[in-house]
């Protein structure tokens, strides 16, 4: 199905089914009201993709996603896939946009400490003592380091990486933790990030896996 990208508003909710207006072509498409954005707002800017519905006659909104603007006016958004954003961006996302303050940059990463703990970060360090598999998180190609047997630590970073966008900037990835190396498989993985996943791990969650893709070894060769 052929899709097109939209920046507008809501104009209308009615029930099971609302209206938006898309800003980029000046139309107006019907979207259905499901958990994603229930509690979307009239006036709400918003992104959101349009194709035909199934039957081809009618050309509907879907896939809509909330608009946040800092102070500088820039719009910052997620991305349809969003798997690798783990929290309530209305709690968190204002102190992080506030730091970028133009689009000179294609990708910005932020990474943002706060007084006191804010979650659990499923990144922590390993010893020798510890039971390593590995496996292939969803949306993901290769295999990642984890560790049994652990939980999550307590943690008061916050990490988040933008994309410049016409839009704006479009919210890759945001999680409580901080910045972690680029996984030894990556093609841009330097000798320092294949040192942090020496001594770091991800804590085990079949839920983030691929079933079928644990190992209990694993290397590049």
């Amino acid at each position: 199905m052929k899709t097109t990208e939209h920046i507008g508003h809501v104009t209308s909710i009615n029930g099971s089914q609302g209206v938006v207006y898309s800003e980029t072509f000046g139309n107006q498409y019907y979207f259905i009201i499901d958990k994603n954005n229930k509690n979307f707002k009239v006036l709400d800017k918003v992104v959101f993709l349009s194709g035909m519905d199934r039957f081809g006659i009618k050309e509907n909104a879907y896939a809509l996603r909330k608009v946040y603007v800092n102070s500088k006016g820039l719009n910052f958004y997620s991305r349809v896939n969003d798997k690798h954003i783990h929290l309530n961006l209305d709690i968190f996302l204002p102190d992080l946009i506030e730091k970028i303050t133009d689009c000179e940059n294609d990708i910005v990463e932020i990474e943002n400490e706060y007084p006191e703990k804010i979650g659990y970060s499923s990144c922590v360090e390993v010893s020798e003592d510890d039971k390593i598999v590995y496996a292939i998180r969803n949306g993901r190609n290769n295999h990642t380091k984890f560790v049994l047997d652990r939980k999550k630590e307590p943690c008061n970073s916050l990490f988040a990486v933008f994309k410049c966008t016409e839009y704006g900037y479009l919210i890759l990835t945001i999680f409580i933790g901080k910045k972690p190396g680029r996984e030894p498989w990556d093609k841009f993985a330097t000798e320092e990030d294949k040192q942090f996943w020496k001594n770091h791990a991800l804590v085990y969650d079949s839920k983030d896996i691929i079933q079928g893709s644990l190992v209990s070894k694993w290397s590049l060769n």
